[in-house]
């Protein structure tokens, strides 16, 4: 994991190379820690191979934010972070074996003091699990209105207009599911942003411990800082069915003591008021049915109806004259993008404003502006002040592209392939059904 560094800026777009880099590293690593695991067990370092696990499903949970592949693909990435959770059980299981066969009562003792010692700080543990809004609220986001109503309903009206809902039990157990890429964690960031919430925020990769039954611990230490906080607080669980997955006979034990922990800490939470739990998920049919039962609300967030593309494309052009042109250009770009998440949206989108500069590494023939830029020639203008020269001899800061248009758009809406498919939808209506 060292050749792959994940850069600060979170909300900076990977490029397809740097995707592939990524996918690469995780699933070297993962086969490091398949050569490790088979080494007889006296050679085995097992705190470092549990590290390892822990980078890699970092690595793993960091390309699934980011990625716009297919679903299929984003699948496989998911089973390879469920396979981790189990990996990380059996190894935690021959090292507890190998410790009872290889070292007495006393070692045991004062490993046990070293384990003490290497522990993590939970409060600090749990300080660091706050993270602040990356949108300002709901006006951040274009489309998804079905799924804002619910949550406003849901949690900020009964806060602010608290007479509207006396005499009623109160949700604060919530589960927003739907295909990758539909917005649900803008979501529940706009949610803790529009409450001015404390927002804790944990994944699969966030509560892997190398230290026997800290994960568990993080997990108490969590819903008992909110509990007792005198802030309203917002925890949102991503990727849930990373570790609440259905039970099996081949579960392992530090599994099914995490989703225990976390059952029994969602059900302890109902009667409090200052806390809202909402948890995301791109597979709930992998849900343990228990889990299911414990949230109050299920919120669907599905692929974005034609108005809401509309609504999404003119967001992501609002900083250009796009907005202005004539409603006939947008039905079409609206009617071609049908089947497109949140997510295919934005990137086709970002995709399309790169065309127009794409074009100066192939033109030959520029003339001069009126504030003195370099620009392509078009038909309209006079060939006859026009010259010829390649982009890269050109000054630099000197060159400016055509304008950005709905042509652009329709172009590179009509070779984009959206990431979720016809069969991926549906499994979600025969999941709405049951």
């Amino acid at each position: 994991m060292d050749d792959y560094i994940i850069p600060e800026d979170l909300s900076m777009p990977l490029d397809y190379h740097q995707i592939i880099s990524a996918c690469i590293m995780a699933f070297q690593s993962y086969d490091s820690l398949l050569t490790e695991f088979s080494n007889p067990e006296e050679h085995m370092d097992y705190l470092n191979i549990l590290q390892k696990i822990g980078e890699c499903s970092r690595a793993i949970q960091y390309i699934l934010a980011r990625e716009n592949g297919s679903f299929t693909f984003q699948i496989t990435l998911y089973r390879l972070q469920n396979q981790l959770v189990e990996f990380y059980s059996n190894i935690l299981l021959r090292k507890n074996l190998f410790d009872s066969k290889k070292v007495s009562q006393s070692s045991v003792l004062n490993v046990n003091t070293n384990q003490t010692s290497k522990k993590v700080d939970l409060n600090l543990a749990v300080k660091n699990t706050i993270e602040k809004p990356k949108i300002n609220g709901f006006n951040d986001i274009a489309g998804l209105w079905e799924a804002k109503i619910m949550l406003k309903t849901s949690i900020i009206l009964p806060k602010k207009q608290p007479q509207l809902f006396e005499k009623r039990k109160l949700s604060n157990t919530l589960l927003l599911y739907g295909p990758p890429g539909t917005g649900k964690t803008l979501l529940a960031h706009a949610v803790a942003a529009e409450m001015e919430a404390v927002f804790h925020t944990i994944s699969a990769s966030d509560i892997l411990s190398p230290l026997v039954g800290e994960s568990e611990k993080l997990m108490k230490s969590l819903f008992q800082y909110v509990k007792t906080s005198d802030k309203y607080s917002i925890i949102f669980i991503d990727e849930i069915d990373g570790f609440c997955r259905k039970r099996s006979a081949s579960e392992q034990e530090y599994s099914r003591r995490l989703k225990t922990e976390i059952m029994c800490q969602m059900s302890n939470v109902e009667a409090c008021q200052n806390v809202f739990i909402i948890a995301a998920t791109n597979c709930p049919w992998d849900l343990d049915s228990a889990i299911l039962r414990r949230f109050q609300k299920n919120i669907y967030v599905s692929l974005p109806e034609k108005l809401e593309r509309l609504d999404l494309l003119k967001f992501h052009t609002r900083d250009t004259p796009l907005e202005m042109l004539e409603n006939s250009g947008w039905d079409e770009l609206v009617n071609i993008t049908e089947g497109f998440s949140n997510s295919d949206l934005t990137t086709m989108v970002r995709n399309a404003m790169d065309i127009p500069v794409m074009e100066l590494h192939v033109t030959k023939l520029w003339k001069k502006s009126i504030d003195d830029f370099y620009e392509p020639i078009s038909f309209e203008d006079d060939f006859s002040k026009a010259f010829f020269k390649d982009l890269g001899e050109l000054p630099p800061n000197s060159v400016r592209a055509r304008p950005f248009k709905l042509e652009d758009l329709i172009t590179e809406a009509k070779k984009y392939k959206c990431t979720v498919s016809e069969e991926d939808m549906r499994k979600y209506e025969l999941f709405n059904k049951k």
